[in-house]
């Protein structure tokens, strides 16, 4: 199942619905363990790269953000250790995440993937053509 949480202001940047997402997960006991930012337009992510990007996150203590990479080039879904609670839920502005991934470059891992689905996002219907 899932859940939806609805924004309650129209006019809102980018991280204010990341930062409430996050604060809504703090309902859930898997919360504490982290974050995977994986963005609804990007359908064709392979269930075994969101895997790999959890299990780099949770086995891998020294690198506490892992970002997937395709021939060189960043994607998503990222992962964000519980560390970061607090301030992915304080996000504001257009930047999202990038902000605490340009913060704390040494916690990063770039995980390589052979998934083009970490690059491709739908915005409109000529996009799933692609």
């Amino acid at each position: 199942g899932f859940n939806i949480v609805a924004c309650e202001e129209n006019k809102q940047d980018m991280a204010d619905s990341l930062a409430m997402a996050i604060r809504f997960s703090s309902k859930f006991e898997a919360a504490k363990d982290g974050f995977l930012i994986a963005l609804a337009d990007m359908p064709y992510i392979k269930p075994a790269t969101i895997s790999a990007v959890a299990e780099q996150l949770s086995n891998h203590t020294n690198h506490s953000i892992v970002i997937p990479t395709y021939e060189g080039q960043r994607g998503h879904p990222v992962g964000f250790a519980a560390k970061y609670r607090s301030e992915l839920e304080n996000l504001h502005g257009d930047e999202g995440a990038r902000a605490i991934i340009k913060r704390y470059p040494d916690a990063v891992y770039m995980l390589p993937c052979k998934d083009a689905g970490i690059l491709a996002d739908i915005d409109i219907p000529a996009d799933l053509k692609r």
